[in-house]
């Protein structure tokens, strides 16, 4: 993902938190082990691996949304979510190895 937009620690941690989002859903998927895991952490997973929450945030970023959009994105709580994520994810790959 490349976007003139981004900072690059930004793009780095964007980057990271969909890497390990995807060994998570791959892990997941070759062992069928979707029952055993939280909802709302499966939703997170599947919104990095496929890609829906970094577009939501590249369309805030180059103002491709509604006004009221734009006015409540906040870049320094999404890249606090993001951190959050990353350690969330590493510790379910830790759990899952």
């Amino acid at each position: 993902m490349k976007t003139n937009e981004l900072e690059p620690s930004f793009e780095e941690k964007l980057n990271e938190v969909t890497n390990i989002a995807l060994q998570i859903d791959n892990f997941l998927y070759k062992n069928n082990l979707y029952e055993f895991f939280d909802y709302d952490l499966l939703e997170k997973v599947d919104g990095y691996a496929s890609g829906l929450i970094q577009e939501r945030i590249i369309k805030n970023i180059e103002g491709r949304v509604s006004l009221r959009e734009l006015i409540e994105f906040d870049i320094a709580k999404e890249e606090q979510k993001i951190d959050d994520d990353i350690i969330l994810f590493k510790e379910t790959i830790k759990n899952l190895i």
